[in-house]
C-alpha cells in the first residue's frame, strides 16, 4: 500500500516499522467515535493489534468493523501518516508472546511495567488485526525536522500500563494498551491494574 519508491512513502512506512505507538478509532454500538493509543505490528498487509480481555476497542470492532489509524504528526499540521480500514477479531492468531517480531519490539516496555511475556497475554489475549483499506501520507514542510511529540505518556499497547491502540518520532512509553494501548505489567495491585485501565482502554 505504501510505495517505497516515494520518499514522504517510504518514510511513513519507516515510523511504522519504529514507533512504538500508533492511534486506533473505533466506534461504538451508539456511533461514538473512540481513539485508543495502542501496540502494533505493520507487515506492510495488516496491522496486528493486541486488545485487552475487556477492553471497549474489542466490543466496538464486534459491531462496527470500521477503524481508522494515525501516527502522530509534526505538531504544525503536517508528518501525517494515516489509515483507514477494516479491523477483526482473529480467535485463530497466535498469543502475543508466540509472535517473535512482537515480543522484540515490545519487551522492554513490556518488563517495565512489570509483565512477562505470559501474564502480558494473559490481560491482552484478543488479536485485533486491522486490514487497512486507504493510506494518506502528508509529509511536513521541505527541509523540516519532526519534531517530537510535546509531552511523554506512558501507555501500553490498549492504553493499559502493561504493555496498547511505531514511529522514530513517537516517545510514547506505552502506557495505552501494549497492543492498543489497553494493559499493564507483571503482577498489578488490583488499583494498579484499575488506573491503567482507565488510562489505557476508556
Amino acid at each position: 500500500m505504501l510505495n517505497p519508491d516515494n520518499p514522504a512513502q517510504a518514510a511513513a512506512a519507516a515510523r511504522l516499522r519504529e514507533e512504538p505507538v500508533i492511534w486506533l478509532t473505533t466506534v461504538t454500538a451508539s456511533g461514538q467515535p473512540q481513539s485508543t493509543p495502542v501496540w502494533f505490528l505493520f507487515d506492510g498487509g495488516e496491522f496486528l493489534i493486541y486488545g485487552l480481555k475487556d477492553g471497549q476497542k474489542t466490543r466496538n470492532i464486534g459491531s462496527n468493523p470500521h477503524v481508522s489509524l494515525h501516527l502522530d504528526g509534526d505538531g504544525r499540521g503536517g508528518g501525517n501518516v494515516i489509515f483507514e480500514g477494516t479491523a477483526r477479531i482473529d480467535p485463530a492468531a497466535p498469543r502475543a508472546d508466540d509472535v517473535p517480531a512482537y515480543v522484540a519490539k515490545y519487551l522492554p516496555l513490556i518488563e517495565s511495567y512489570g509483565w512477562t511475556p505470559a501474564s502480558f497475554v494473559d490481560d491482552y489475549p484478543h488479536a485485533i488485526r486491522v486490514a487497512p483499506t486507504r493510506a494518506r501520507v502528508r509529509p511536513g514542510p521541505p527541509g523540516q525536522a519532526r519534531r517530537g511529540p510535546r509531552r511523554r505518556m506512558r501507555s501500553s499497547p490498549n492504553r493499559n500500563p502493561r504493555l496498547p491502540e511505531a514511529s522514530s518520532c513517537l516517545s510514547y512509553t506505552a502506557r495505552a494498551d501494549p497492543p492498543g494501548v489497553d494493559e499493564a505489567p507483571g503482577e498489578l495491585t488490583a488499583s494498579g491494574r484499575q488506573q491503567q485501565k482507565e488510562v489505557h482502554d476508556l
